[in-house]
């Protein structure tokens, strides 16, 4: 460890007392051009000759939070195949800066970071691929890991899928700038869906992990990330080509699943490319998604469902863009998800200002609402080129004081076949100063269920919409007037 730190002090040195000697004895002069050639060219050469210490200056901070920076402890990299760890500042496992801990060669991060981690920590990863073994990083409380966005990757080598993180309960956790790589490929399908998850953080005792940065990519099976507990934030991500290697896996995966969690923030986002669920929230309360990209996900790209503990409550998804260019699947689904015991499988959901768009021929609905309470879908642009004249834009079931208002429904299915909204069975509702064009139905009131009721249908436009308003079921106690075609 002693030669790793003072090689390039001594090679310079070295290079020094070889240039002078050279110019003394030939009583040679430089002017100050040549002085500074002649110190890139030793500078240049210390580096070679650096190996492992020319990438282990000391770094002194990355900004993790917002503007506020975080001090590295540990800045920790490889040599080759080698991983090294220098102390930053003075730690529990070594008290002077400087010092540096060296592993064996091919060692993967997992066991290497066994000598690293431990609570009050930040840890600094730089420009390398770390491979991720049999068994998963550990963690600790009040952890910081950093690394250098699109540099710096966690891989996991080819087996079976599994995860990469996956801990108990954890407070005060932050990832930074790190891509975890799955490997999809590379890897076998694991005897369950859960088992091969990446990243596995769900306890929902854990408390405060922001995830900001990241890269979270090729999972095999499961979820790329999968989150429980209290006030979680990812931010600034991409999440991408979770499917599966390309929908070989038997098992489907999400590119980010939340269990049983309060106070959630998902902004800022790129989801592309899953067999399953971009954002899946079960039994949530308290999230806000906003301000995301979310394309393509077979089964849907967002979804709030009671399952694992009791109805999802209180959520905003503002200002999103969710569009299906590749699957026949629903943007938005909020339904019972199998758990028919649990009613309603959500209460108080704010769906406004965000942009939809599935723009295929075939068989879908757009935005699913089903037995759900305070649901307003409010300001947002939504587009459908369903053909199948039992599917809409927005079909809402069983629900219970439902608010679509000021939204446009643009260029539904121009072929004729589209339709825009079904209710059945709504207790309470309005649907008002919304914008219908080029649908076959604007707003259907469905059969076989209890009548819709107490709910007012106004100050519409519907603009090139064969049959703005049919019924199969007229509802009750409503009123319907000062709409426009």
């Amino acid at each position: 460890m002693f030669s790793l730190a003072v090689l390039p002090i001594l090679s310079s040195f070295v290079l020094v007392k070889l240039s002078r000697s050279i110019f003394e004895r030939r009583n040679l002069r430089l002017g100050t051009g040549g002085i500074a050639v002649l110190m890139v060219i030793l500078v240049l050469a210390s580096s070679m000759m650096a190996g492992v210490a020319a990438r282990s200056y000391p770094i002194t901070g990355r900004f993790v939070e917002g503007n506020n920076g975080v001090p590295c402890t540990w800045f920790v990299s490889l040599d080759g195949t080698t991983p090294f760890a220098q102390a930053q500042l003075s730690t529990n496992l070594i008290p002077n800066p400087g010092s540096i801990l060296v592993g064996t060669a091919g060692e993967d991060i997992t066991a290497f970071l066994h000598s690293v981690v431990t609570s009050d920590e930040s840890i600094c990863f730089g420009a390398a691929i770390f491979p991720v073994g049999d068994s998963a990083i550990g963690l600790a409380n009040n952890l910081v890991f950093s690394g250098i966005p699109g540099a710096t990757i966690f891989q996991l080598g080819p087996g079976t899928a599994r995860h990469m993180i996956n801990w108990r309960t954890v407070s005060n956790f932050t990832i930074y700038g790190i891509t975890f790589d799955g490997n999809a490929h590379g890897e076998a399908d694991a005897s369950d869906r859960t088992a091969g998850e990446l990243v596995v953080l769900r306890s929902p005792s854990n408390n405060r992990i922001v995830l900001d940065r990241v890269v979270c990519e090729n999972a095999r099976n499961g979820a790329c990330l999968d989150l429980g507990g209290n006030n979680l934030v990812v931010r600034n991500s991409r999440f991408v080509h979770n499917s599966g290697d390309a929908g070989a896996s038997i098992w489907p995966v999400d590119h980010i699943h939340f269990g049983t969690s309060v106070g959630v923030r998902v902004s800022d986002n790129y989801f592309d490319d899953c067999t399953d669920t971009a954002l899946a929230m079960d039994h949530v309360s308290l999230a806000t998604v906003a301000g995301n990209t979310f394309k393509d996900c077979g089964g849907q790209l967002w979804t709030y469902t009671p399952v694992g503990g009791g109805a999802s409550t209180n959520a905003t998804v503002g200002g999103n863009v969710f569009r299906q260019t590749k699957y026949l699947g629903p943007a938005i689904r909020i339904d019972s998800f199998g758990d028919s015991t649990v009613t309603p499988a959500a209460i108080g959901v704010t769906i406004t200002g965000n942009s939809f768009s599935n723009l295929q021929q075939g068989s879908y609905d757009l935005i699913e609402l089903a037995w759900a309470d305070e649901i307003t879908v409010n300001g947002n642009t939504i587009q459908s080129a369903s053909t199948d004249p039992d599917k809409y834009a927005i079909a809402a079931i069983s629900d219970a004081d439902l608010i679509v208002n000021s939204n446009t429904f643009l260029n539904i299915n121009s072929g004729g076949a589209g339709k825009d909204t079904l209710f059945q069975a709504i207790a309470g509702f309005s649907v008002a100063g919304n914008t219908f064009q080029t649908a076959h139905v604007g707003l259907e009131f469905g059969c076989c269920a209890s009548a819709s009721s107490n709910g007012a249908v106004v100050n519409n436009m519907f603009d090139s919409v064969t049959n703005p308003i049919i019924f199969t079921t007229f509802p009750t106690n409503t009123v319907i007037g000062n709409n426009h075609s």
